[in-house]
């Protein structure tokens, strides 16, 4: 899944957050440094079911700084609800290709990482119904406990509304994996099944 993110933003979303000042998601400057980044996704009228959408619009012109394009997709992928129904677009953007995808991990995150064995067990909570189309979500744990936590408390409304639910288990081999995250302890996985 290589190359760049254009257009990936579907026509139904309605993406009218930001009042005032406008801001013009095709002039990078808006949004050259991290601090600017911050502003943006946690700015008037950003949400964390809005957040990701936010990123999308800056995408493209992130595309001419990865360190930042990585940094911010990090940022409003961790803070963001509601991302399953998005499921295309955050795989476009965590395949979009540019280098430095490192760069989504902290130091210490990215050490655990390269110290991955080369076969590696990931657990992913879902309700049944995603299970049986193999077509899943890019967020996995490395941790059982973890799974099953999701299982039981996940703020997903396919499961809110009682649709049953299971944990996946799959043996993936560590250059298949996109990222680490850590920082709530969940020991998240970024992986794409096929």
């Amino acid at each position: 899944m290589g190359g760049r993110i254009m257009n990936i933003i579907p026509q139904h979303y309605n993406i009218d957050f930001v009042s005032p000042p406008q801001i013009d998601f095709n002039d990078v400057a808006n949004f050259d440094t991290r601090e600017k980044i911050d502003q943006i996704l946690c700015g008037i009228g950003v949400n964390t079911f809005n957040r990701f959408e936010v990123f999308l619009k800056m995408a493209e012109a992130l595309q001419r700084y990865p360190e930042l394009y990585w940094y911010a997709l990090r940022q409003a992928y961790d803070s963001s609800d509601g991302i399953f129904s998005k499921s295309c677009e955050v795989e476009l953007s965590f395949g979009c290709g540019l280098p430095g995808k490192e760069n989504l991990m902290t130091n210490d995150e990215l050490n655990f990482f390269n110290h991955l064995p080369g076969q590696v067990t990931i657990y992913r909570a879902m309700s049944v119904e995603e299970y049986e189309s193999g077509s899943f979500g890019v967020s996995w744990t490395l941790s059982k406990k973890v799974a099953e936590f999701f299982l039981t408390y996940w703020r997903c409304p396919d499961v809110r509304k009682g649709n049953p639910k299971t944990i996946a288990q799959i043996e993936v081999h560590k250059f298949s994996l996109i990222a680490y995250f850590n920082g709530r302890d969940e020991e998240e996985i970024i992986y794409m099944h096929e």
